[in-house]
């Protein structure tokens, strides 16, 4: 299901509206213009994929300035047919559901609301312009939600280089983290956070550095967390 560049206007690549991003570096603009402008998908999910998530979002805001949207529901093993060009990056423009996990191949983008009936893990930077709901998230990569991002269970991040970056607010049952930032610009709305907050990151959150944190943790919501978690994460922590 591709997505026709070619519809768009060689002076339509640079978007009129764009959110703040408190965290993410500012979006690529000169270069997207460029590159989309030559009206080579491939050369631009290339670039895509390679490049920050705020840019990948602002590839977002062009295609809901200047294509029609369209709503879809998907089988998360049939996700593959949303990739664009020759390449791996998942691109919807509108509000998608996906039946089931996903994992998209690398980068994904979805122009509306994202739900996932299921987990939600990423493989590359993501960039959702609506409201992100699922199951869980686990997200090692940085990924950017323009709206608000409601789990079920939980929402966990893994890895110190990136961010999970909501502009609205995160709803959860816990919040988690393994040395990765997560920021959320309404405030995270949890049913279960420790009773000390961590050292580094904000007091609803658990941080798998943090002894006591994982003993307050499966205290609170049992081996329902090793869904998203592997046990590995809490072993390592026990033999510190």
């Amino acid at each position: 299901m591709q997505i026709d560049i070619r519809q768009i206007p060689a002076n339509g690549w640079s978007p009129q509206t764009l959110p703040e991003f408190p965290c993410c570096p500012d979006p690529q603009l000169e270069s997207l213009a460029r590159i989309g402008s030559e009206a080579n998908s491939n050369e631009l999910m290339e670039f895509l994929q390679d490049g920050f998530a705020s840019t990948l979002f602002a590839f977002g805001q062009v295609l809901r300035e200047q294509l029609p949207a369209t709503d879809l529901r998907v089988e998360a093993a049939a996700i593959g047919q949303l990739c664009q060009g020759n390449g791996e990056v998942v691109v919807h423009h509108g509000n998608l559901i996906v039946d089931g996990n996903l994992q998209p191949p690398s980068a994904l983008l979805v122009t509306g609301d994202l739900t996932v009936n299921g987990i939600l893990r990423d493989s590359g930077n993501v960039a959702v312009l609506g409201n992100l709901h699922c199951h869980s998230v686990a997200s090692d990569a940085w990924f950017i939600v323009g709206g608000d991002c409601v789990a079920r269970d939980f929402v966990y991040g893994d890895y110190n280089d990136n961010m999970l970056e909501v502009l609205g607010k995160i709803q959860a049952r816990a919040v988690v983290t393994s040395d990765h930032a997560i920021y959320a610009e309404d405030g995270l709305h949890v049913a279960h956070e420790p009773t000390e907050p961590g050292v580094n990151w904000e007091a609803e959150v658990f941080d798998l550095w943090d002894a006591t944190h994982c003993e307050e943790l499966l205290a609170a919501v049992g081996t329902e967390i090793h869904t998203l978690i592997p046990v590995e994460k809490f072993d390592a922590m026990e033999d510190a």
